[in-house]
């Protein structure tokens, strides 16, 4: 019997380590996770280091939130027309409020649908700014995922050329490339920004709602070998790539803020905010001081030869590079008085017309 007590005692004790042992690492995977759960006065004091430094008038903090003064009240006033890009009820228009609720809503205890994890660029920013450590990050699965999935060793700038059958298109498009050092390009990802436009509407409509701002514009990521397919294949047009001169730490940081605009709407407007000026707004997320998109610049229409422009101005391009469509490559072949391939290419269309007319003539 004391070897069956014995051996009891043994089980209760193992039984308890194996419980401790459970209890501590889901308590330091907690940790893990979260590390510091800050209390109110953490909050109250990065308020007001915030207030201190004026963050609320910082250039960076309006380029995040897309904030443009009016020309007449002088009053900010943020170009994103979706509620769910703030966390304050009046946040489209003070900039102040906008930030006191973000640092409230980042300094949060762990939930699901944590504000670190919608707006990750502007946490990382005031993380910066206020000297907070990387103690209070959460954990952010979705967010981690994209980050690792778009590349941000080199950015471009790609430039299709006009496409009459879409009024749209008629100045060309623009929109950002985003490369690693060691993959393909046709495998990197894109950001296009587009309108969200009614496919029942008549080209009055159409017209009407794209000059005045009837339609709503997002942001989308694809591949870029579907951007190819669909502009230089089968739309027949020219592409124009542009490495642009920003770092590696710059674009991380525009990836963040990709993630942030990813989905929001914005007013749609074909001869000024469109693609074009808007992804001008995106870079001035990375170096605010520039101000493309500045209060005197475009005025009244932005199109894509004037994107191109404003980085040229700013030393912004590194190198370029043509892509031709397959009408081109066809047009070049023969503009080079490729007389021996020139007749091969005729015979064989002759030979085929001929071939139809017997065929038919037999009929």
């Amino acid at each position: 019997m004391n070897a069956f007590y014995q051996h009891m005692n043994n089980m209760c004790l193992e039984f308890k380590q194996y419980w401790l042992t459970l209890l501590l690492y889901l308590i330091s995977g907690f940790q893990c996770v979260y590390a510091v759960i800050p209390g109110d006065d953490i909050v109250h004091s990065a308020i007001e280091q915030a207030e201190e430094l004026h963050l609320a008038q910082h250039e960076t903090w309006l380029a995040l939130l897309h904030y443009k003064q009016e020309t007449v009240l002088r009053r900010f006033i943020s170009q994103a027309d979706d509620e769910r890009f703030f966390l304050d009820g009046e946040g489209k228009s003070d900039p102040h409020a906008e930030l006191v609720a973000n640092i409230m809503h980042f300094l949060r205890a762990p939930e699901n649908g944590h504000a670190q994890c919608l707006f990750p660029a502007r946490w990382w920013w005031l993380k910066q700014q206020l000297d907070l450590s990387d103690g209070y990050d959460v954990s952010c699965p979705k967010l981690d995922a994209f980050m690792k999935r778009i590349s941000h060793q080199k950015l471009f700038l790609v430039f299709p050329s006009m496409y009459l059958n879409n009024p749209g298109s008629t100045f060309g498009h623009t929109f950002l490339r985003f490369d690693a050092e060691d993959e393909s390009v046709l495998l990197s990802q894109t950001l296009n920004y587009s309108a969200r436009v009614d496919q029942s509407d008549d080209l009055v409509s159409y017209i009407s709602k794209g000059l005045f701002g009837g339609y709503k514009g997002f942001f989308r990521a694809r591949p870029y070998y579907e951007t190819v397919q669909e502009y230089n294949n089968i739309e027949n047009r020219d592409i124009w790539e542009y490495q642009l001169d920003f770092t590696a730490d710059e674009i991380e940081q525009l990836v963040r803020h990709v993630w942030e605009v990813k989905g929001i709407d914005f007013d749609y407007y074909f001869f000024r905010e469109n693609c074009s000026y808007r992804l001008l707004a995106l870079l001035d997320v990375m170096r605010p001081e520039l101000q493309l998109t500045g209060k005197n610049d475009f005025p009244v229409y932005a199109i894509p030869v004037d994107t191109v422009r404003a980085l040229d101005e700013n030393s912004l391009i590194l190198s370029q590079k043509f892509r031709a469509s397959l009408a081109t490559q066809i047009d070049d072949y023969f503009y080079l008085d490729n007389d021996d391939g020139s007749d091969l290419i005729l015979e064989i269309v002759s030979d085929k017309v001929s071939s139809k007319k017997e065929i038919i003539s037999n009929k």
